[in-house]
């Protein structure tokens, strides 16, 4: 998280202009996102996301909102709230020239510093045929788990509200799922 954090007061120092009003420009407007807010732009009248745990019985119980602080506190780690379709547009326009040239792209998720297959907030797999991403927010049951091919054509964007906070779990349904779609491409964790 506190990458993100550094990100984000680059940004604000580099353009003289907000982490809000970079975001708002430069993906929103750009990619004509209609369900995409940074935490507190969420208009009133539209819920912030809600997790429930279920004990394996019909009652959902424990709901869990993300707390104002919390996501205040972490600028482009947990304060993005989007859809999974707006989500997918994000990741098509980072590779395709609407937010970042492709270069640009390249660029980001292959630094050469980087010690792990971790860069520009993906793991590339697979001789980087394969990009994926995992995020939770802990104790709040919430789960986000995207695997792509890089050409954006075959995958899965899976955002869940109703986690047991177990990464492994979340990953293995969402690769049940990939291999009905493309069977033998994808990988499991």
């Amino acid at each position: 998280n506190s990458n993100y954090i550094l990100l984000a007061g680059i940004i604000r120092q580099v353009t003289g202009k907000s982490y809000e009003d970079n975001f708002e420009s430069r993906i929103v407007k750009k990619l004509n996102l209609q369900r995409t807010y940074l935490y507190q732009g969420i208009p009133k009248g539209i819920t912030d996301p809600i997790s429930y745990y279920s004990n394996g019985g019909k009652n959902y119980q424990q709901s869990s909102y993300v707390k104002a602080s919390l996501a205040s506190q972490i600028p482009g780690a947990g304060n993005l709230f989007t859809t999974t379709d707006e989500y997918y547009k994000i990741q098509v326009g980072l590779s395709d020239g609407s937010i970042l040239s492709k270069d640009d792209f390249y660029y980001l998720t292959h630094l050469k510093s980087k010690a792990t297959d971790y860069c520009g907030g993906m793991y590339l797999r697979n001789k980087e045929t394969l990009k994926s991403a995992y995020g939770s927010f802990y104790g709040l049951h919430f789960g986000t788990w995207v695997q792509l091919t890089t050409d954006n054509q075959n995958g899965i964007v899976m955002f869940l509200n109703q986690t047991n906070d177990v990464e492994n779990d979340e990953k293995d349904v969402g690769y049940e799922i990939l291999q009905h779609i493309k069977p033998n491409t994808f990988v499991s964790r």
